[in-house]
């Protein structure tokens, strides 16, 4: 009796549970489905917040301080990382392109025979709108007293002094939203940080000069920005895809009531491939922003040099320097 009770028991409960977990369960995935369908955005949908972001950034005059220190190692050599370049750049950059850049810089390079040489170089460059040329002048001082270099034209005279709203893609002529529209981008992945969501997106590969190249890049959705950004290359079929270069963004401040996060500290490393196909590493940067300051007026007496009177001031710092 007691036996049959039991039986009785466990087959009048079973039916009960498996109608509610089934319920539970419908529940549970046409909650998810709904969730994703509402919550994950499509690439289009990224861009178009990138594209808000940029607009602001391209409606603001900014300047900014920025601090570099630069390693390298060329290929042929095996006694590690020297120091080559620290500068301290000053930048103004206005809403119509147009931008200014002062810099002095201590440069430490080394010549075949492995000698080294030690001087500090002033710089003054102003650059015309989105693709406008450039005029700069250049001091170098040496031991030997100072020598002046100019060099009046081209779109990046100073190629080494990084242009700040360009290297976080926020520049007119080279922004992300444009990057992974024009290049087929695609979700591969997805993670957090701090509670929100972060998107990995890659490009399609793209060759040229017979060199297939492709993109990764992390975006923070909530916040527009860039996190990450790594692009890689090979030379031909034969041969795999090796990392170029890595940078990330990192210490993100907020302008423009949060619409617009920039950062304070951008890292750089730039990798090779060997003959023996190892992957390499043989230049670091880091750069150190100071607080990015959004002015109302750069006037335009700022951008108006006369160089034939900065040449003339051989060796001496740049006009303004700092922006004082």
């Amino acid at each position: 009796a007691a036996a049959s009770e039991r039986v009785v028991c466990l087959t009048w409960k079973r039916p009960h549970m498996t109608w509610r977990g089934s319920a539970v369960a419908a529940l549970i995935v046409l909650g998810s489905a709904s969730f994703v369908r509402s919550e994950e955005p499509t690439v289009a949908d990224i861009v178009s917040n990138l594209r808000q972001a940029e607009a602001v950034a391209a409606s603001l005059n900014f300047c900014v301080d920025l601090q570099q220190e630069s390693w390298y190692r060329s290929e042929d050599q095996n006694d590690g990382f020297r120091p080559n370049r620290t500068a301290d750049v000053w930048w103004e950059m206005r809403a119509d392109g147009s931008r200014r850049c002062e810099a002095v810089a201590r440069i430490t390079s080394v010549g075949e025979a492995g000698e080294r040489r030690e001087y500090t170089q002033y710089e003054l460059a102003v650059f015309g709108k989105p693709r406008g040329l450039a005029r700069s002048a250049t001091w170098t001082m040496q031991e030997s007293g100072p020598r002046q270099l100019t060099d009046r034209s081209g779109s990046s005279p100073i190629g080494w002094n990084y242009y700040p709203l360009e290297l976080i893609g926020l520049s007119q002529r080279a922004n992300v939203s444009d990057l992974l529209m024009k290049s087929g981008a695609h979700v591969i992945d997805k993670t957090f940080l701090d509670g929100r969501a972060v998107y990995i997106l890659q490009t399609n590969p793209r060759e040229l000069n017979r060199c297939s190249s492709y993109q990764r890049i992390w975006l923070d959705a909530e916040r527009s920005t860039m996190l990450r950004q790594q692009s890689y290359s090979k030379s031909s079929t034969e041969h795999a895809w090796h990392l170029d270069r890595q940078i990330s963004y990192k210490q993100f401040e907020h302008y423009s009531n949060g619409v617009l996060w920039l950062p304070r500290h951008v890292h750089i490393w730039d990798y090779y491939e060997s003959d023996a196909g190892q992957h390499v590493k043989h230049g670091e940067t880091h750069l150190a922003l100071g607080r990015w300051q959004a002015v109302a007026e750069l006037l335009d007496e700022r951008f108006d040099v006369d160089f034939e009177s900065v040449e003339g001031k051989g060796g001496q710092e740049p006009i303004c320097l700092n922006g004082s």
